[in-house]
């Protein structure tokens, strides 16, 4: 017992683990994993340098806040970042130590090898554990240091994104730091996603395939295929939506500009779309609608061209139903769903059956359609037949709460086998397999074969 208390008072007595403790960071894109005034294992800091440092609000940057060059008047689809990092921008830091303390630095780390970043503030020696320091570096002097580490990327990370880990010293207590630096060039490579009508469905990287719906005040954003690119990875996708008496002639069509007033950014989690709607619009008005994506560091790139042969613009998924339309798939006419089924909307009888086109039912039919009807020749047929001949019967539906109710009725095995299907298509087909062997067998033991 008295070994016990003695080895307890031990592990009492004992000095804690020092920890670097982050109050602010400033002078960045993004960061991932940062809580001010926690532990930050994890923490990642991003920095995005697409497009020039002189075009736009980064003409004449500040060294305390990054720099705009998405709102620069001139050629369009330029790869740009609202965020963008610049040489004279400085990276800075307000820490502390729990238990040390001592010189404030910061390196970057090659194997076992460390480099040192210069500092543009250099901070006073704290005189006690929990004192805060302030210390700051350029984003020049971080490319100075990744250089020196030996980093053969050419023209200081602008052609592959960087990944570096640096070293937040105070004493000899630190803290490691992911260092993303993501920098491509104005080039055809990312600045245009490469998409043709043979292959619809590939591309090198962003959004590369997507169609629309139309709904109230809405559109339904289907049959997306996001590629995250070489080395880079996809956050978000950006619509630009505009009545379609302006298409030609406006600009804000054309770029992605941070001051448009209806650019829709849907966020990407697991690969895909954190929502399958895009809001805003005013119904029966007719929109196009053009998209760009956006890397982890905030640059904006992989845009549809429309300058392409054939343009991209007119490129669908296979067996998009409404081909026709000047722009294809990427043109929407939100309107009144309930009651007001047009020869273009979609899941007529289920719409009418559950009173929106947005409730988890009629998304979970619409993907089984996109899935597994118009992935071959017979189900598209089905879908066009569909569409011939079922707003009639959804008008009708819709024009009684006891119709609508049979109506849910009949269709939840079809919403259930559906569910299954698209979220777990193998444990579905492997039930299909087990009962239909089950049939089989159920029937040789009828016909008295063992």
């Amino acid at each position: 017992m008295k070994f016990i208390l003695f080895s307890l008072a031990l592990i009492l007595a004992a000095p804690s683990h020092a920890e670097i403790i982050i109050e602010q960071i400033t002078g960045f894109s993004k960061t991932k994993n940062f809580f001010p005034g926690r532990s930050n294992p994890d923490l990642q800091i991003f920095g995005g340098a697409g497009g020039t440092e002189t075009a736009g609000g980064c003409a004449n940057p500040s060294i305390t806040s990054t720099c705009n060059n998405c709102d620069a008047v001139g050629n369009p689809y330029e790869i740009c970042n609202e965020t963008r990092i610049h040489d004279t921008l400085q990276l800075s830091f307000r820490y502390q130590s729990t238990d040390k303390f001592g010189a404030a630095k910061a390196t970057i780390k090659n194997g076992t090898t460390e480099f040192n970043i210069s500092l543009a503030v250099t901070p006073t020696t704290p005189s006690a554990a929990g004192v805060t320091v302030n210390l700051s570096m350029t984003w020049d002097s971080i490319l100075n240091a990744i250089v020196a580490s030996g980093e053969t990327i050419s023209s200081r990370c602008t052609t592959l994104p960087c990944v570096k880990e640096m070293l937040l010293y105070l004493g000899d207590d630190s803290l490691a730091i992911d260092l993303i630096i993501y920098g491509p060039p104005n080039s055809s490579a990312e600045r245009f996603i490469d998409t043709t009508a043979s292959t619809p469905d590939s591309c090198s990287g962003g959004l590369c395939n997507y169609s629309l719906f139309p709904g109230d005040n809405k559109a339904s954003v289907e049959n997306t295929v996001i590629v995250n690119g070489p080395g880079r990875s996809i956050a978000n996708v950006i619509f630009i939506c505009i009545e379609e008496a302006d298409a030609v002639s406006s600009p804000q069509y054309a770029n992605i500009p941070s001051y448009a007033a209806d650019l829709k950014k849907i966020p990407i989690i697991n690969g895909k779309l954190s929502k399958s709607t895009i809001s805003g619009f005013v119904n029966d008005k007719s929109y196009s609608c053009r998209s760009a994506s956006e890397d982890d560091t905030g640059n904006i790139l992989y845009y549809v061209n429309p300058a392409s042969s054939p343009a991209q613009d007119t490129i669908c998924p296979t067996g998009t139903p409404f081909p026709g339309s000047p722009l294809g798939c990427h043109q929407v006419t939100p309107n009144e769903v309930i009651g007001l089924f047009r020869e273009k909307q979609n899941c007529f009888i289920a719409t009418a059956a559950y009173g929106s086109p947005w409730m988890k039912q009629v998304e979970t039919l619409r993907s089984f359609r996109g899935k597994y009807l118009q992935s071959n020749k017979i189900g598209r047929a089905f879908v066009r037949w569909y569409y011939r001949n079922a707003p009639p019967v959804a008008q009708w539906i819709s024009e009684s709460p006891n119709r609508r109710f049979v109506a849910r009725t009949l269709l939840t095995p079809l919403f259930a086998t559906s569910f299954v299907l698209v979220n777990w298509p193998m444990l579905a087909w492997s039930l299909l397999f087990s009962l239909s062997a089950l049939i089989i067998f159920r029937r040789l033991r009828r016909t008295g074969i063992r």
